[in-house]
Order: C-alpha cells, then sequence, then structure tokens
C-alpha cells in the first residue's frame, strides 16, 4: 500500500496493523498516547488482523486520498463485486462552502443552481 500510496501523489501512508492482544503495530503507533489506541479500536470497530490507514493533507486533499486508498485495498481484498452496478444518489450534498481565505459563500458543486433558503442548500 505505501508503493501505491507513493503512485497517487502522497508522501507516506501512516497505518497501525492491531495486533491478536490487541496492541498495535506499526510506524504510528510511537506517536498514540495512553487511551489513544483503546479509543481507535473502539471507533473503528478493529479487530485482530485489522490495519488503520492514517492519512494527513490538506482538508480538500485527505478526503480524495482515503477514498483511493479505501478503493485499492477493497480491490486487493476481492471485496469489490465486478459483475454488479450500484447507484448512488446523493440527495444532501453540500453546494455552498466558505471561502477560508475570503469568507464569502462560494460554489462546491452547481454554481448555475440558485440558493434554496438562508445557508440551507438542497442537491438531487
Amino acid at each position: 500500500m505505501e508503493e501505491f500510496a507513493l503512485s497517487i501523489g502522497m508522501k507516506g501512508l501512516g497505518y497501525v496493523k492491531v495486533r491478536d492482544d490487541m496492541t498495535f503495530d506499526g510506524p504510528i503507533d510511537k506517536f498514540l498516547k495512553e487511551g489513544d489506541r483503546e479509543k481507535l479500536i473502539e471507533i473503528n470497530g478493529s479487530k485482530a488482523g485489522d490495519v488503520i490507514y492514517f492519512i494527513a493533507d490538506s482538508k480538500d486533499v485527505a478526503p480524495k486520498l482515503a477514498g483511493q486508498i479505501r478503493t485499492e485495498v477493497a480491490k486487493r481484498l476481492g471485496l469489490i463485486d465486478e459483475s454488479r452496478f450500484e447507484l448512488c444518489f446523493i440527495t444532501d450534498f453540500p453546494m455552498y462552502e466558505l471561502d477560508e481565505e475570503t469568507g464569502k459563500v462560494i460554489f462546491t458543486h452547481n454554481p448555475f443552481s440558485k440558493r434554496a433558503y438562508r445557508n440551507t442548500c438542497i442537491s438531487v
């Protein structure tokens, strides 16, 4: 996965593997404080043998990289049924957000849509 991460432009890929005794193994473990491991296991529902990846980048880039890593892991583990095509309808995608530099409301989805109500956006 490290090689794949580098190939998509990441500078590296942090991870921990959950051991049989529910301790961690991996380069990120040394940065975890008391209680962090238990919290990660609780949040993720992790079991022995699981790997937890850590992706650090800007708030715009990190989700895209996480999606690519997630898809690649699913491909390698044979979790994607290639014989099916399933649709997903996004009905509440945020159409607007605040621009960090200007503080103004900007479009994130469809620049030709009108604002529905004050700070309420609807996308179908």
